[in-house]
């Protein structure tokens, strides 16, 4: 076998590694499968534990703002390589979100982000700085503030990066699993026989909230 041929096979070999852990391996694929194999439960209905509702995201007060592409967005998830000379290496992981609502066609349930999550954000905004630029300015800006000395080389030059980060924001189709409880609330639907109520879905350390928007997230898509 040629050196030509045997470069090709370990060429394929690692890109058909980096799409079997990228589509079944890593933490975003982990995540997506544990919300498939939930049946979408109704809003107004939905209690007990592992729920999956999916819904439209509704912002409760002052949004967060995406470390990079600094848009307004109730969670982000930012990715961010750097090249060692032969390849990509990680080099910074950042999630964040705050509390937030999902709402359905019927009713409104409460995302409380204050214990433990998990973040699997579509990947929107992309950037690659080094040897040919493809970052706006503010981008490599917010980019370098970000990083901070990890953004340069032990001789002070900069590094070559690129980034990847998505957000969730006000109107966006989520897809949020874990377990749920009805709680009272001025915020939730009203009764005639009951106080208003909604649905509350928190996380825990055994069972941390699962949030998503990738496809599987919206309706019709793998319900059941």
């Amino acid at each position: 076998m040629s050196g030509a041929v045997v470069a090709l096979v370990v060429f394929a070999s690692c890109g058909l590694a980096r799409i079997a852990y990228r589509d079944f391996l890593s933490r975003e694929a982990r995540i997506k499968r544990a919300l498939a194999r939930r049946p979408r439960a109704r809003i107004y209905e939905a209690a007990g534990a592992k729920l999956r509702v999916t819904g439209r995201v509704r912002q409760r007060g002052e949004p967060m703002m995406a470390p990079v592409g600094g848009r307004p967005c109730v969670a982000f998830q930012l990715f961010v390589e750097e090249h060692n000379g032969q390849r990509w290496i990680d080099l910074l992981e950042l999630r964040d979100a705050q509390s937030f609502v999902v709402v359905d066609d019927t009713g409104k349930a409460l995302v409380d982000t204050s214990g433990p999550f998990a973040l699997a954000l579509v990947p929107d905004e992309r950037g690659t700085m080094g040897r040919f630029d493809r970052i706006t300015p503010a981008q490599l800006q917010a980019l370098r503030s970000t990083l901070g000395s990890r953004a340069t080389t032990w001789y002070g030059g900069w590094k070559r990066l690129r980034f990847k980060e998505g957000i969730l924001e006000n109107g966006d189709w989520v897809s949020v699993g874990g377990n749920g409880e009805r709680e009272q609330s001025s915020e939730g639907q009203r009764s005639l026989r009951q106080p208003p109520e909604w649905l509350v879905m928190r996380g825990t350390a055994d069972e941390p909230l699962l949030i998503s928007d990738w496809r599987e997230a919206r309706p019709g898509r793998g319900d059941d």
